[in-house]
């Protein structure tokens, strides 16, 4: 629902994807900004990357304005926003500060809690946040949202939540559009062994630069009699993982998503920052954790396991739910506006 917002307050979003660097700032960043617009707040969004990030923008109504890199030089941007929000590595302290010394207030989404944050407002949507609630005393956040209750998740992943699973046990391997870490092919060639009867779906995303091998992974699962589909950008994501029975993914926003539609998952951390995270998913029983990310006989014995287990993944997708609402973007933008003093 629509919320009144006094005098239309214009937010910069500002964030970077490209290959190297994924699409997980790109999407939650459009997620939130679309619940702020929705709020009755002016959204402008200011991205870095590469054509399919976008592309990827502009399907979701925006029209962003190009920006290479992060420099102090936009903090004087005119006409002056009510606020910039930021999501990337790739900034330093030097362009939050620019942007204070400039008379905009700054919003970060952040995982790391690992760089001086001179900003008014810190977003960490994460399992582990709140451990960092010190940290981010510590190096300057004043306003804190941490934890899965601000889990800055589409509308569709809220919507998909009462979807059964297909009849037909199915695995999805999903490692993000872009499959940094290379492990889509990796874990398409170790299923296709297992013994247990189920199809495998494969998802890839616009700006994935392992195309070639995925599909020559999943041409040789089909030859061994895997039933196996390689699906590339599909259009209705959170649908599609929601009839799945279980995933292998990696730790980071995925392992929400899955989260909250109640799919548990074997997962892979991909990058350091995901494995705190994805060991804590695994304590909540909420998903199972690689003890070696590249340990093939490990996967294999993991969805294995939850493949021969209907009530455990039950359980696990129960537990999920139970942390995961899928309302969290709304949330953190309702605080935004209360931040600004623009909501009523």
């Amino acid at each position: 629902m629509d919320v009144a917002v006094k005098n239309a307050p214009v937010i910069l979003c500002r964030t970077h994807a490209d290959a190297a660097t994924g699409f997980g700032h790109l999407m939650r960043m459009l997620t939130l900004a679309e619940a702020l617009r929705e709020r009755g707040a002016q959204v402008r969004f200011a991205l870095g990357g590469d054509p399919a990030a976008f592309a990827v923008a502009r399907a979701q109504g925006f029209e962003p304005e190009p920006r290479d890199r992060f420099t102090t030089a936009e903090a004087p941007a005119t006409p002056r926003p009510a606020a910039v929000l930021v999501d990337s590595y790739l900034y330093g302290p030097e362009y939050l500060r620019a942007w204070r010394e400039a008379g905009v207030p700054a919003a970060i989404i952040d995982d790391l809690a690992d760089r001086d944050l001179p900003a008014e407002l810190v977003i960490n949507p994460n399992i582990t946040a709140d451990e960092s609630r010190p940290v981010y005393r510590r190096l300057g956040g004043r306003r804190l949202l941490l934890g899965l209750s601000y889990a800055l998740l589409r509308p569709e992943f809220a919507s998909a939540r009462d979807t059964a699973p297909d009849q037909r046990l199915r695995v999805m391997i999903i490692f993000g559009a872009t499959d940094i870490g290379r492990k889509t092919a990796w874990a398409t060639k170790a299923l296709s062994d297992v013994a247990e009867d189920f199809a495998l779906e494969v998802v890839i995303g616009p700006g994935a630069p392992t195309r070639a091998e995925v599909e020559a992974a999943v041409r040789a699962a089909a030859a061994k009699g895997r039933e196996v589909e390689l699906v590339a950008s599909p259009e209705n994501l959170p649908a599609r993982m929601a009839r799945a029975s279980l995933a292998v993914s990696a730790g980071g926003v995925t392992a929400t998503e899955l989260a909250c539609l109640g799919r548990p998952a074997v997962l892979a951390p991909v990058a350091d920052n995901q494995v705190a995270a994805a060991a804590r998913w695994a304590e909540e029983n909420v998903h199972r954790l690689l003890r070696r990310a590249d340990d093939a006989d490990e996967l294999r014995a993991l969805a294995a396991l939850l493949v021969r287990s209907p009530n455990l993944r039950q359980a696990m997708g129960a537990s999920g739910r139970q942390l995961v609402d899928g309302k969290g973007a709304g949330r953190a933008a309702g605080e935004i506006l209360h931040w600004l003093g623009r909501e009523e």
